[in-house]
């Protein structure tokens, strides 16, 4: 009996030791789940993307680990602080408890191109699953060039009162998501402004309308503006031919008018096609 005693007290000692060792064997990690995946410990550098000046890019971290913490299965990371960014910059930390842990960071809108360093603190709040705290440097490039974007027709023929109708593709190259602002120079009787969201590496499609309301031959500028900085920006030149003679009249009329009734469509459509005849 007492040797029995004896091996039973051995092996949980045993079972508790490589529980132990494995306890602090173990480092705890946190996982970067967007917008790059990898996974990270106390003291990692991680590349997370490229941004505009003045634009703002959401961080996520899975919550979860199962390295380290209380015998060495993992526990529950409860916040995410940012403690160091850039001159110009600003960081939001994460909710508390929160799953996925979010960090913001928005960078200078004056930035220069380059790499920037931003450091954060992951917290286990009062250390309850036993991982304690870990730090972690985030890298971002700011790059100028952020979008690519075209724009559709180069020469538009229209009639007075007429609108011609410009295609707009426009490309967020970047890992951060932008509003951007179109406008236009050069037609004293346009001052339309149009707004669009672009998420991070994804594109937009937008029909711009431009209206003359006299004879002219205008050159137009349009342009392009991010709403995160004014570094961020583009322009294209465009002619719009306006006439009154029945013939330009029939064949701006293709693109309708800016609000008609439903009624008259079909009499548009002829017209449009008569106009290619003539």
């Amino acid at each position: 009996m007492r040797t029995f005693t004896k091996y039973a007290v051995l092996i949980i000692f045993l079972i508790g030791f490589q529980l132990c060792w494995a306890s602090v064997g173990q480092h705890p990690h946190i996982k970067i789940i967007n917008p790059i995946i990898n996974e990270l410990s106390d003291g990692s550098t991680v590349y997370v993307g490229t941004i505009g000046p003045g634009q703002t890019i959401p961080v996520l971290f899975d919550a979860i680990t199962e390295t380290g913490g209380k015998f060495g299965t993992g526990g529950r990371w409860d916040k995410i602080k940012i403690t160091s960014v850039p001159d110009g910059w600003r960081g939001f930390d994460s909710k508390l408890h929160e799953n996925p842990l979010q960090i913001s960071v928005k960078a200078n809108p004056y930035a220069e191109p380059g790499n920037y360093t931003v450091r954060v603190r992951v917290i286990d709040e009062n250390n309850a699953d036993l991982m304690g705290n870990i730090t972690l440097t985030l890298i971002f490039t700011v790059n100028h060039n952020i979008y690519s974007y075209s724009v559709e027709p180069d020469v538009a023929n229209v009639g007075t009162y007429q609108p011609v109708r410009f295609n707009i593709h426009i490309y967020n190259k970047g890992n951060a998501p932008d509003m951007f602002t179109i406008s236009t120079e050069g037609l004293t009787s346009w001052k339309f402004r149009k707004t669009v969201y672009v998420p991070a590496k994804d594109d937009k499609k937008i029909v711009y309308e431009v209206v003359g309301t006299e004879e002219e031959t205008c050159p137009i500028t349009i342009n392009i503006k991010s709403e995160s900085s004014p570094l961020i920006h583009s322009s294209k030149n465009v002619t719009v031919n306006i006439r009154s003679d029945i013939k330009s009249d029939y064949k701006s009329v293709v693109n309708g008018m800016l609000i008609f009734p439903v009624t008259e469509s079909t009499l548009y459509a002829f017209i449009g096609l008569l106009s290619n005849i003539l």
